[in-house]
């Protein structure tokens, strides 16, 4: 993976996983400029922009969350200042599904990333990106009822006749 500043190169990575997805997103937070990226497929890392320094994240586990993309918004106007975003994939071997959770950068600066399933078990659909699942539409960071609407996966078995699957 290369990292690229005005057509420039600045620096690259190796993945350790033939697909590489939506695992490098650059964001701003503070003034600065940082990046999600995912060098081992079970792990987030944080690199500092445009050193291409990486200062932090997750460590790879064997039973770690597979990212497969990042959308990190950024909206001065409804307080959407890089402070959070979304990561979306799996734990290694779980299913064929994406699962939507939290990132919390409050400590990014420190190299401090947190990851929460604070929405739940909700899987992305399976026709759109992780950014087009998220609409933010209703968000405003000085309502405190903000709100962010999810386009999920819910799959329905016929043969049951339920959204659960028996045996």
């Amino acid at each position: 993976m290369e990292i690229l500043l005005d057509g420039e190169k600045i620096g690259s990575y190796r993945r350790n996983y033939s697909s590489l997805f939506d695992t490098c997103v650059p964001f701003f937070l503070d003034g600065r400029v940082y990046a999600l990226y995912s060098r081992d497929y079970t792990s987030t890392r944080l690199m500092r922009l445009p050193e291409c320094e990486d200062i932090g994240g997750e460590e790879p586990h064997q039973d770690g969350f597979c990212p497969t993309s990042y959308y990190v918004p950024y909206d001065p106007a409804k307080g959407l200042l890089g402070r959070w975003g979304f990561i979306c994939g799996c734990i290694w071997g779980d299913d064929t599904s994406w699962k939507i959770e939290y990132l919390d950068f409050s400590q990014a600066a420190e190299g401090i990333l947190k990851r929460e399933a604070r929405f739940g078990y909700l899987e992305l659909a399976s026709n759109l990106t992780l950014r087009e699942a998220v609409n933010l539409a209703g968000y405003n960071e000085d309502d405190e009822y903000g709100e962010i609407e999810f386009t999920v996966r819910r799959v329905y078995f016929m043969k049951e006749g339920t959204f659960e699957k028996r045996g």
